[in-house]
């Protein structure tokens, strides 16, 4: 989204950097005269820099990897417990129940780091997820498994 930013109004891309660094309690004038002076290699450089986003560190794909295995292990906590802890009647609406929450809450710990608003992330997480899971248990069903 940032980058169709910079590539579409360049105006908007000065604005929104301006902006940003009101945010950050520079006064408006002083904002909007720096970012008047900078050329537009540095104004994408400004405008990464306030997004966390350093161009000179790229992720390694190590920590990535390591992130991703840390956060799948934990959000599959929640319903192996569910699962492990429920009597055998229950066991299926409250696993689903406890999908439901973990992917809740990973799209709000994606929105939140991402800086981005809550809806959309945790929507996609949940509708994503839960054809995931309905694909998995009719795959399940195909072969008679249950658990």
């Amino acid at each position: 989204r940032t980058r169709s930013l910079f590539e579409a109004d360049p105006l908007a891309r000065r604005a929104k950097l301006a902006q940003d660094y009101v945010a950050k309690g520079v006064d408006p004038r002083t904002a909007e005269q720096f970012v008047a002076e900078l050329r537009d290699s540095d104004v994408e450089a400004n405008a990464l820099s306030s997004l966390g986003i350093d161009a000179d560190r790229p992720v390694s794909p190590w920590v990535a990897a390591g992130a991703s295995f840390v956060s799948f292990t934990i959000g599959a906590l929640i319903p192996l417990l569910a699962m492990a802890f429920t009597p055998p009647g229950l066991r299926l609406s409250v696993t689903v129940a406890a999908v439901v929450a973990a992917l809740v809450i990973t799209g709000f710990a994606a929105a939140r780091l991402s800086s981005v608003p809550v809806l959309r992330p945790i929507v996609r997480n949940v509708v994503v997820g839960m054809a995931a899971m309905n694909v998995t248990y009719l795959a399940g069903s195909l072969f008679q498994l249950t658990l």
